[in-house]
């Protein structure tokens, strides 16, 4: 062997003990850092992708306390406001004003809708005064508004008196659509319609009449509709006669008895009625009007006064 094979191996066994020296070395000190010889490879690098828009914006809790807390001071507050409203004279009941009375006095409708002046406005329930004053008969609507700091308004329209149903010995006062106003022993107002010729089988008041013959109701709501619209009728109906349902009788307050006939083209019937009336027999009184054909010319007989 050569001198310089003999050194070469000379450097490869020094440098593997000067190597095993430094293993050495570091497992005693694990702080030194060891040198690697060989070149290194990067290892292969991977990526996390995080999406914005699922994470969740966490609200710091001092925030939602904090809130917490205002909202409970504010309920407070309010609750503090409503008491001493609650007690505070300015807000009692001084004024309870009513409007659309004509039949009932304002007293009776104060009275019956369980509103008491002096009593604090906000204990007032206007849906209990509503429910009150619709068990009197004769209320057919109402409202009842709040107007503070101390009045209340009542606005009530009232049925309409329009006819008496002869039933016996009893008079049943009833508006046009037939509800029940009140039952009488005898005719208290001349200017209301006698209806005759029907047989009553249920009358309470505040509730509809109900006749023997159905057919009837109707016959006699729709007519008492037909009258309360003509507004320009010269002379009152003075009664009505259901005995026969195809030959309705109407008189009139100058003694003038309608035939209407049957229960048909009533709004033709009442417009033709009304014009005959201010024309032809304007002065005549009694006599027989027959309009019981609409597509026939009215006849009349009986003479002139």
């Amino acid at each position: 062997m050569n001198d310089d094979t003999k050194s070469v191996e000379n450097l490869t066994n020094e440098n593997i003990d000067e190597s095993a020296e430094n293993t050495a070395g570091n497992a005693e000190n694990p702080d030194v850092k060891t040198e690697k010889i060989s070149e290194s490879v990067p290892e292969k690098q991977s990526y996390n992708f995080v999406n914005v828009s699922d994470e969740k914006e966490e609200i710091p809790e001092k925030s939602v306390k904090g809130e917490g807390k205002n909202n409970f001071v504010l309920l407070c507050l309010l609750f503090a406001i409503l008491t001493s409203l609650l007690f505070t004279p300015a807000f009692n009941i001084k004024i309870v004003a009513v409007t659309g009375n004509n039949a009932l006095t304002a007293q009776q409708i104060v009275k019956n809708s369980g509103i008491v002046t002096g009593r604090n406005i906000l204990r007032t329930n206007t849906r209990s005064a509503v429910k009150n004053l619709k068990k009197i008969p004769l209320i057919n609507d109402v409202h009842v508004k709040l107007k503070f700091p101390s009045t209340v308004e009542i606005a009530v329209e009232e049925c309409v008196k329009t006819a008496y149903v002869k039933h016996l010995d009893k008079y049943i006062c009833i508006d046009k659509s037939g509800k029940i106003l009140e039952i009488l022993n005898g005719a208290e107002n001349e200017n209301l319609i006698v209806v005759t010729g029907v047989v009553p089988t249920k009358f309470e008041v505040g509730s509809k009449i109900t006749f023997k013959d159905g057919e009837k109701f109707d016959i006699l709501t729709s007519l008492l509709s037909e009258i309360s619209s003509a507004t320009d009728l010269p002379n009152a109906v003075k009664s009505i006669d259901l005995s026969d349902k195809n030959k309705i009788m109407m008189t009139m307050d100058n003694e003038i008895v309608v035939n209407m006939g049957k229960n048909d083209a009533l709004q033709y019937k009442m417009a033709y009625l009304t014009k005959t009336l201010e024309t032809q027999l304007k002065t005549y009184r009694g006599g027989t009007l027959d309009l019981s054909d609409p597509s026939a010319s009215a006849r009349y007989k009986g003479s002139a006064q």
